[in-house]
């Protein structure tokens, strides 16, 4: 059965797309070193490392889905990211004085009241469910690796082994 170009190209937009958002968040971190012990609490206080490790993961994570090397797996990666980041995001929500996500950086983070930044985490929240449902759709519509589902008389081009001259 031959795939249809579409789910191709419906991957590839997820997967870029995906990508600039782990690249835009990356680099509005590395140009706010200080704002980093703020997002991160008490593991930027004990492990300044922590903080520049979540950029340079980002930063990697960006650069791995915008190529394109081993899609499904860049995509599962973001997806168990993801996944941490809500809930950080949620455990944030629950606590009696949370603080700004700092998913973007300083330049993102204009709230200071309890109220807005619950508000703030809110938006984070649904913004990740949708970063997770890209992350979802190139899982789901990303090309197979070569061969793994092929019958015996395929080839990756969908033409049968012997050829497609007819003979």
């Amino acid at each position: 059965m031959k795939r249809h170009r579409s789910y191709d190209l419906i991957a590839a937009g997820c997967r870029v797309v995906l990508g600039l958002v782990f690249l835009a968040a990356a680099l509005l971190k590395w140009f706010d070193p200080a704002g980093q012990s703020t997002y991160y609490g008490n593991f930027a206080h004990t492990a300044p490392a922590f903080g520049w490790a979540i950029v340079a993961g980002e930063l990697l994570l960006g650069v791995w889905l915008v190529t394109g090397f081993r899609s499904r797996l860049a995509a599962a990666t973001a997806l168990f990211s993801l996944s941490l980041f809500s809930g950080a995001i949620v455990a944030d929500m629950l606590a009696k004085h949370p603080l700004p996500c700092g998913c973007f950086g300083a330049a993102w983070e204009a709230a200071h009241s309890p109220a807005a930044i619950e508000h703030a985490l809110s938006i984070g929240l649904a913004r990740d469910v949708v970063f997770i449902l890209l992350a979802a759709s190139v899982l789901i519509f990303a090309p197979e690796p070569r061969g793994s589902h092929l019958s015996e008389s395929e080839s990756p081009t969908g033409d049968s082994a012997l050829g497609s001259s007819g003979a």
